[in-house]
Protein backbone atom coordinates (compact mmCIF):
# COMPACT_ATOMS: atom_id res chain seq x y z
CA UNK A 1 0.00 0.00 0.00
CA UNK A 2 1.78 3.93 -1.17
CA UNK A 3 0.80 6.29 1.17
CA UNK A 4 0.78 9.88 -0.93
CA UNK A 5 3.80 12.07 0.67
CA UNK A 6 2.09 13.99 3.34
CA UNK A 7 0.27 10.83 4.71
CA UNK A 8 4.10 9.92 4.69
CA UNK A 9 4.85 12.38 7.15
CA UNK A 10 1.44 11.76 9.07
CA UNK A 11 2.56 8.10 9.32
CA UNK A 12 6.01 9.24 11.12
CA UNK A 13 4.14 11.70 13.60
CA UNK A 14 2.25 8.93 14.86
CA UNK A 15 5.51 6.96 14.61
CA UNK A 16 7.63 9.22 16.63
CA UNK A 17 5.46 11.16 19.20
CA UNK A 18 3.10 10.15 21.74
CA UNK A 19 0.15 12.87 20.96
CA UNK A 20 -0.72 13.41 17.35
CA UNK A 21 -3.06 16.06 15.76
CA UNK A 22 -3.94 15.49 12.06
CA UNK A 23 -6.55 18.51 10.95
CA UNK A 24 -7.06 19.64 7.50
CA UNK A 25 -9.69 19.70 4.59
CA UNK A 26 -12.42 17.10 3.58
CA UNK A 27 -10.63 13.79 1.22
CA UNK A 28 -7.55 14.39 2.29
CA UNK A 29 -6.08 11.21 3.89
CA UNK A 30 -6.20 11.86 7.31
CA UNK A 31 -8.47 9.13 8.64
CA UNK A 32 -6.77 6.49 5.89
CA UNK A 33 -3.12 6.59 7.12
CA UNK A 34 -4.19 6.80 11.15
CA UNK A 35 -6.13 3.52 10.51
CA UNK A 36 -3.08 2.30 8.36
CA UNK A 37 -0.73 3.49 11.27
CA UNK A 38 -3.14 1.75 13.82
CA UNK A 39 -3.06 -2.00 11.86
CA UNK A 40 0.55 -2.00 11.19
CA UNK A 41 1.25 -0.98 15.61
CA UNK A 42 -1.35 -3.91 15.67
CA UNK A 43 0.30 -6.56 13.72
CA UNK A 44 3.84 -5.60 14.88
CA UNK A 45 2.74 -5.59 18.56
CA UNK A 46 0.80 -8.64 19.69
CA UNK A 47 -1.93 -8.37 21.93
CA UNK A 48 -2.48 -4.28 21.55
CA UNK A 49 -5.78 -2.76 21.79
CA UNK A 50 -6.69 0.07 19.72
CA UNK A 51 -9.69 2.10 20.62
CA UNK A 52 -11.23 3.78 17.22
CA UNK A 53 -14.07 6.74 17.98
CA UNK A 54 -16.06 8.96 16.88
CA UNK A 55 -18.77 10.44 19.26
CA UNK A 56 -21.81 8.85 17.56
CA UNK A 57 -21.85 4.55 17.14
CA UNK A 58 -23.98 5.40 14.39
CA UNK A 59 -21.44 7.54 12.23
CA UNK A 60 -18.39 5.26 13.57
CA UNK A 61 -19.91 2.18 11.93
CA UNK A 62 -21.13 3.95 8.70
CA UNK A 63 -17.71 5.24 8.21
CA UNK A 64 -14.89 3.55 9.92
CA UNK A 65 -16.25 0.18 10.31
CA UNK A 66 -17.99 0.22 7.35
CA UNK A 67 -15.36 1.94 4.92
CA UNK A 68 -12.19 2.44 5.67
CA UNK A 69 -10.82 -0.10 8.11
CA UNK A 70 -11.94 -3.02 5.83
CA UNK A 71 -10.20 -0.52 2.42
CA UNK A 72 -6.79 -0.72 4.45
CA UNK A 73 -6.74 -4.16 5.45
CA UNK A 74 -7.36 -5.32 1.89
CA UNK A 75 -5.11 -2.87 0.50
CA UNK A 76 -2.61 -4.23 2.79
CA UNK A 77 -3.07 -7.32 1.82
CA UNK A 78 -4.48 -9.31 4.47
CA UNK A 79 -7.10 -11.84 4.24
CA UNK A 80 -9.99 -12.43 6.56
CA UNK A 81 -9.80 -15.72 8.67
CA UNK A 82 -6.42 -16.28 8.17
CA UNK A 83 -4.72 -13.14 9.40
CA UNK A 84 -8.00 -11.55 11.11
CA UNK A 85 -11.46 -11.89 12.68
CA UNK A 86 -14.03 -9.52 12.30
CA UNK A 87 -17.17 -9.44 14.83
CA UNK A 88 -19.54 -7.11 12.96
CA UNK A 89 -21.67 -7.34 16.72
CA UNK A 90 -19.11 -5.16 18.49
CA UNK A 91 -17.48 -3.82 15.55
CA UNK A 92 -14.00 -5.00 16.74
CA UNK A 93 -10.99 -6.69 14.76
CA UNK A 94 -9.32 -9.81 16.19
CA UNK A 95 -5.58 -9.90 14.61
CA UNK A 96 -4.05 -13.75 14.97
CA UNK A 97 -1.41 -12.48 17.04
CA UNK A 98 -3.75 -11.07 19.70
CA UNK A 99 -4.22 -7.50 18.91
CA UNK A 100 -7.75 -5.91 18.46
CA UNK A 101 -9.14 -2.79 17.16
CA UNK A 102 -12.27 -1.90 18.69
CA UNK A 103 -15.15 0.92 16.71
CA UNK A 104 -16.97 2.63 18.94
CA UNK A 105 -19.15 5.78 19.40
CA UNK A 106 -19.07 7.60 22.65
CA UNK A 107 -22.13 8.82 22.82
CA UNK A 108 -24.18 5.80 25.45
CA UNK A 109 -22.93 5.78 28.61
CA UNK A 110 -23.06 2.37 28.83
CA UNK A 111 -21.19 2.05 25.90
CA UNK A 112 -18.47 4.49 27.41
CA UNK A 113 -18.39 2.43 30.56
CA UNK A 114 -17.27 -0.64 29.03
CA UNK A 115 -14.78 1.61 27.24
CA UNK A 116 -13.48 2.81 30.44
CA UNK A 117 -13.31 -0.73 31.66
CA UNK A 118 -10.50 -1.54 29.30
CA UNK A 119 -7.04 -0.25 28.71
CA UNK A 120 -5.49 0.94 25.37
CA UNK A 121 -1.88 1.09 23.79
CA UNK A 122 -3.55 3.53 21.34
CA UNK A 123 -6.41 5.72 20.93
CA UNK A 124 -8.22 7.53 18.05
CA UNK A 125 -10.35 10.39 17.96
CA UNK A 126 -11.97 10.36 14.52
CA UNK A 127 -13.42 13.65 13.73
CA UNK A 128 -12.20 15.15 16.75
CA UNK A 129 -14.32 18.58 16.69
CA UNK A 130 -17.38 16.44 17.93
CA UNK A 131 -16.14 15.30 21.19
CA UNK A 132 -15.37 17.27 24.16
CA UNK A 133 -12.52 17.62 25.88
CA UNK A 134 -14.24 16.59 29.15
CA UNK A 135 -14.90 13.17 27.10
CA UNK A 136 -11.19 13.22 25.43
CA UNK A 137 -9.87 13.84 29.28
CA UNK A 138 -11.74 10.93 30.90
CA UNK A 139 -10.26 8.57 27.48
CA UNK A 140 -6.52 9.37 27.93
CA UNK A 141 -6.63 7.69 31.66
CA UNK A 142 -6.89 4.50 29.48
CA UNK A 143 -3.68 4.62 27.27
CA UNK A 144 -2.17 2.80 30.01
CA UNK A 145 -1.67 -0.86 28.31
CA UNK A 146 2.15 -2.18 28.66
CA UNK A 147 3.02 -3.79 25.16
CA UNK A 148 6.43 -5.35 24.95
CA UNK A 149 8.08 -5.89 21.85
CA UNK A 150 11.54 -7.10 20.48
CA UNK A 151 12.46 -3.74 20.83
CA UNK A 152 11.22 -3.07 24.08
CA UNK A 153 8.16 -1.46 25.66
CA UNK A 154 5.80 0.18 22.70
CA UNK A 155 5.07 3.78 23.69
CA UNK A 156 1.39 4.80 23.54
CA UNK A 157 -0.47 6.85 20.91
CA UNK A 158 -3.19 9.50 20.80
CA UNK A 159 -4.10 10.26 17.66
CA UNK A 160 -7.43 13.02 16.90
CA UNK A 161 -7.97 14.35 13.61
CA UNK A 162 -10.36 16.78 12.32
CA UNK A 163 -11.90 19.61 10.00
CA UNK A 164 -11.13 22.18 11.94
CA UNK A 165 -13.43 25.00 13.02
CA UNK A 166 -13.15 27.70 15.84
CA UNK A 167 -9.55 28.16 17.36
CA UNK A 168 -11.42 28.26 21.05
CA UNK A 169 -11.44 24.01 20.26
CA UNK A 170 -9.55 21.77 22.55
CA UNK A 171 -7.66 20.26 19.42
CA UNK A 172 -6.19 24.36 18.51
CA UNK A 173 -5.27 24.91 22.76
CA UNK A 174 -3.95 21.55 23.17
CA UNK A 175 -1.56 21.35 19.91
CA UNK A 176 -1.22 24.85 18.10
CA UNK A 177 -1.00 26.57 21.06
CA UNK A 178 0.71 24.26 23.23
CA UNK A 179 -1.53 24.70 26.32
CA UNK A 180 -4.14 23.02 28.52
CA UNK A 181 -7.33 23.37 27.54
CA UNK A 182 -8.91 24.00 30.74
CA UNK A 183 -5.95 25.61 33.36
CA UNK A 184 -4.55 27.30 29.48
CA UNK A 185 -1.06 26.84 31.71
CA UNK A 186 1.86 25.79 29.26
CA UNK A 187 2.24 21.76 28.68
CA UNK A 188 5.23 20.44 30.61
CA UNK A 189 6.64 18.41 27.58
CA UNK A 190 5.33 20.34 24.39
CA UNK A 191 7.59 17.97 22.60
CA UNK A 192 5.12 15.20 22.78
CA UNK A 193 2.70 17.10 20.66
CA UNK A 194 3.11 16.89 16.97
CA UNK A 195 0.74 18.33 14.56
CA UNK A 196 0.47 18.65 10.35
CA UNK A 197 -2.07 19.68 7.97
CA UNK A 198 -3.30 17.63 4.96
CA UNK A 199 -6.17 19.05 2.49
CA UNK A 200 -7.43 18.08 -0.51
CA UNK A 201 -4.46 18.68 -3.14
CA UNK A 202 -2.49 16.64 -0.67
CA UNK A 203 -4.10 13.23 -1.97
CA UNK A 204 -5.46 14.25 -4.99
CA UNK A 205 -4.17 11.48 -6.74
CA UNK A 206 -6.76 9.42 -4.84
CA UNK A 207 -9.54 11.43 -5.28
CA UNK A 208 -12.18 12.29 -8.97
CA UNK A 209 -10.67 13.95 -10.82
CA UNK A 210 -13.16 16.90 -10.54
CA UNK A 211 -13.68 16.17 -6.85
CA UNK A 212 -11.75 18.95 -5.89
CA UNK A 213 -12.38 21.72 -8.10
CA UNK A 214 -16.03 20.78 -8.46
CA UNK A 215 -17.23 19.64 -5.06
CA UNK A 216 -14.71 21.76 -2.88
CA UNK A 217 -14.42 24.71 -5.09
CA UNK A 218 -17.54 26.24 -5.23
CA UNK A 219 -17.85 26.39 -1.01
CA UNK A 220 -17.28 29.81 0.22
CA UNK A 221 -16.94 31.32 3.69
CA UNK A 222 -16.55 28.83 6.82
CA UNK A 223 -17.49 25.65 4.93
CA UNK A 224 -14.65 26.71 2.32
CA UNK A 225 -11.73 27.33 4.89
CA UNK A 226 -12.88 24.26 6.85
CA UNK A 227 -13.35 21.30 3.99
CA UNK A 228 -10.96 22.90 0.90
CA UNK A 229 -8.07 25.21 3.03
CA UNK A 230 -8.55 22.80 6.51
CA UNK A 231 -7.89 25.86 8.07
CA UNK A 232 -9.03 26.91 11.57
CA UNK A 233 -11.09 30.48 11.76
CA UNK A 234 -7.90 32.38 11.96
CA UNK A 235 -4.87 29.88 10.15
CA UNK A 236 -2.25 28.61 11.19
CA UNK A 237 0.97 26.99 10.27
CA UNK A 238 2.88 23.87 10.05
CA UNK A 239 4.75 22.44 12.96
CA UNK A 240 6.20 19.46 10.54
CA UNK A 241 6.78 19.82 6.90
Amino acid sequence: MTLTDRQQLAYDAMASTTNTLLFGGSRSGKTFVAINFIVEVCLLAPKTRALVCRRYATDARASLWAITIPEVLRLMGLESGTDYSLNNTNASVRFANGSTIICTGLDDKERVDKILGQEYLIIYLNESYDIPWATVNTLKTRLSQVVMTPHGRAGARLIADLNPGSTSHWTHRLWIEGIHPETREPLPKPERYKYLQLNPHDNAANLPADYIDQQLGSLVGGARQRFLLGEYDKGVGVLIA
